[in-house]
This record gives structure tokens, C-alpha cells and sequence, in this order.
């Protein structure tokens, strides 16, 4: 992960001209820290959600349940590539 963290950097330095430690807090750093936080609260996400049930349906229950809904293009912008990119996919 290092290499590929310096990697990173280097090709950001280069393109975009800034510096190692701004392109890791700008890119790197917000992006591991948003993944981490889709991990943390994937699980609550995921959950079943009660719901009331309408009257003419009787005895029943009604819940919401999270499901994918399809295929998605995420688009880039050009002054935080990594962030924009991957950011939304997490």
C-alpha cells in the first residue's frame, strides 16, 4: 500500500504540480477516510427498515429493504481525479 501511496503522489506532483503532502490530505487521506466510514456503516444501511402497515391490508407487516438499483458512470473532474472518481463509488 506505501508504494502505491508514493506512486500516487508522484504522478499528482507531476500533473498537477502539487506537492506530496498536499496530494495525500487532498486525495489519498479523504478518500481512505470516507471508505472507512462506508465500512463502519454499511451494516446500518443494509437494515430492513419497519414501516406502518395500512389498515386495509390487515394483519401484516411492511418494511423497506435496501436494494442495488443498477449500473452507475461516475465522472471525473480534472483538479482531484483520484477523490471525485473513487469518492462516490465508496
Amino acid at each position: 500500500m506505501e508504494e502505491n501511496k508514493e506512486e500516487l503522489c508522484k504522478s499528482i506532483e507531476k500533473d498537477l504540480g502539487r506537492g506530496e503532502f498536499y496530494a495525500y490530505i487532498s486525495e489519498i487521506h479523504l478518500l481512505k477516510v470516507e471508505i472507512q466510514h462506508s465500512i463502519d456503516h454499511l451494516k446500518g444501511w443494509m437494515r430492513e427498515t419497519v414501516v406502518d402497515t395500512p389498515v386495509m391490508v390487515g394483519p401484516g407487516k411492511s418494511y423497506v429493504k435496501p436494494e442495488p438499483l443498477g449500473v452507475v458512470c461516475v465522472m471525473s473532474a480534472w483538479n482531484y481525479p483520484y477523490y471525485t472518481l473513487m469518492g462516490p463509488v465508496s
